[in-house]
């Protein structure tokens, strides 16, 4: 559109060359280059515009090739605009560089076109300024550029981020599988009564210590979903004193171990939020485990619980020690992801992530939570706000937990589908040992094709060699006798995995290494 208008200007001032002589006054302070060129190239006349924009004196141009004052890089292009001005009488136009006396380049479109004077063939022409326009478009280009380099670099950000967390998963679905039978046979000979004390003391070392590996991956996978911004959770109404009791005796046998109690004092009567109880658990059990780290043998922590000071609509917990304190500094850094300013009593420093989740999950549920301490070898105190529910949201839940659920269904036969040999064994122990009668298959082709007969129980790990257990659901339940539970077993435990599994028609989701205990309380 911008060429059409100048080629409509430069076609009206070109053609106006003859009656240069009726209209000098227009040409003389025209504001757009104006010269006339024999049919070599050489300037005849030109008007002031043109002198100040060459920065030159009349007499020192008039006379001269039209190519001198022409960028050397176009000079070519130059002696072609006029050799098709010589054939044709056409408008000509051609973009060239012109230099100034200095040297200034100013950037022109020239428009000629014949015309004869006195019986002479000459080349009225304008040259029109674009150098505004080059300047534009260069920057047009360059923005063009620079979002076409931005999408690149999003896109590979994107790829990159993807095979990253395929790279965790897969990691991490490996490392987990091996957890599963070696928690599972820790578990039953920790609980075997005809064992010596010593033997089952010792499956209890090792039964903690495959939950402390499992809590380790879990940590790594959960602070790079926190990065991202896609730490899910499942916010129901939930009783915080009865989170606070189960994070507690999960923390009991660390705690026993060095001789520290832990105390309770739970004042707070409002004590319902909503929340993820296991997310919330796994706060309130960080802050014990780290209460526990920084204290020493035969000391005490403190948990309590109060409604706000400023506020009643918001609880307050709090875990308080009485060990190695915190120093201002290291105050400032505890809530940073791998950071660990701090040297456990006794032990070695951890990865320094359980403190940076904490805080993500606490922030998601609308709360805040941080550290005080009097300084070094004064103890130190945790403090985490919730918001409290209306006390009308905690009658309906109530009142929700309080419908009869229909009865589970009686023990059986129960079919494992586990491609993990170990894993498939010790699962198989643990039903048997409960009163089933259990079949495993390594397979989905076998999993498909027992699905033919009827099962209480069905247990099948999702990433199997020939396939996905999410068939396995699919199947089972579409059958005309869907089994009693159908529960998925699977090192991968995104929020994305979970939904899979509930979409296929999974009833639970457990991420290895699965805990026996929690298995069979699913089967109750």
């Amino acid at each position: 559109m911008a060429t059409e208008k100048l080629k409509k200007r430069a076609r009206a001032a070109v053609a106006s060359g003859p009656l240069v002589a009726a209209y000098s006054e227009l040409y003389e302070f025209a504001p757009i280059i104006w010269m006339v060129l024999d049919a070599s190239g050489i300037i005849r006349d030109i008007n002031p515009a043109a002198l100040t924009a060459l920065q030159i004196d009349r007499a020192l141009i008039v006379g001269t090739p039209l190519r001198i004052w022409v960028d050397p890089d176009d000079r070519a292009l130059q002696l072609d605009h006029m050799r098709r001005c010589r054939a044709t009488d056409e408008l000509i136009e051609t973009r060239l560089r012109l230099r100034s006396r200095s040297g200034d380049v100013l950037t022109v479109r020239l428009y000629s076109i014949s015309s004869r004077v006195d019986g002479q063939l000459v080349f009225p022409s304008v040259a029109i300024d674009i150098s505004d326009q080059e300047v534009l478009e260069q920057a047009r280009r360059t923005a063009e550029r620079q979002r076409d380099l931005a999408e690149h670099e999003r896109r590979a950000a994107r790829a990159a981020e993807a095979a990253k967390d395929r790279l965790i998963a897969t990691v991490s679905h490996e490392l987990r599988n091996p957890l599963t039978p070696a928690l599972m046979a820790a578990s039953t000979l920790a609980g075997l009564p005809d064992l010596p004390d010593q033997v089952r003391h010792m499956a209890t070392i090792i039964k903690r210590n495959i939950q402390l590996e499992a809590r380790l991956i879990d940590d790594l996978l959960d602070v790079a979903r926190a990065t991202r911004g896609q730490l899910d959770l499942r916010l129901q109404v939930h009783d915080v004193h009865g989170i606070l009791r189960q994070a507690i005796d999960a923390a009991e046998p660390a705690a026993r171990a060095r001789s520290i109690a832990i105390g309770e004092d739970f004042h707070s009567g409002k004590r319902h939020v909503r929340a993820d109880d296991v997310r919330l658990q796994q706060v309130f059990w960080n802050l014990l485990s780290n209460a526990i780290k920084f204290s020493e043998p035969g000391s005490r922590i403190l948990v309590c619980t109060s409604v706000g000071a400023d506020a009643d609509d918001v609880l307050l917990v709090t875990v308080r020690d009485f060990g190695v304190g915190i120093d201002g500094q290291t105050i400032e850094k505890l809530f940073t992801p791998f950071e660990q300013p701090r040297v456990p009593v006794g032990g070695r420093a951890g990865l320094g992530l359980g403190l940076s989740i904490a805080r993500n999950i606490i922030d998601l549920h609308g709360g805040q939570i941080w550290a005080t301490s009097e300084g070094t070898d004064t103890g130190s105190t945790f403090e985490v706000q919730l918001p409290l529910v209306p006390c009308e949201a905690v009658e309906s839940a109530m009142l929700s937990e309080s419908t009869p659920h229909p009865a589970a269904s009686p023990k059986g036969a129960a079919l494992i589908v586990e491609d993990h040999p170990d894993s498939g064994a010790m699962l198989s122990a643990c039903l048997s040992q409960e009163g089933y009668t259990v079949t495993v298959v390594s397979t989905l082709k076998a999993g498909l094709k027992a699905l033919k007969k009827r099962w209480d129980v069905v247990l099948s790990d999702i990433g199997l060699g020939d396939g996905s257990g999410l068939d396995i659901a699919r199947s089972a339940s579409a059958s005309r006798t869907p089994p009693g539970h159908l529960i998925a077993l699977s090192g991968f435990g995104t929020a994305n995995d979970i939904q899979a599994s509930q979409d296929a028609g999974f009833e639970h989701h457990l991420v290895k290494p699965v805990d026996p205990a929690q298995l069979l309380k699913l089967l109750i």
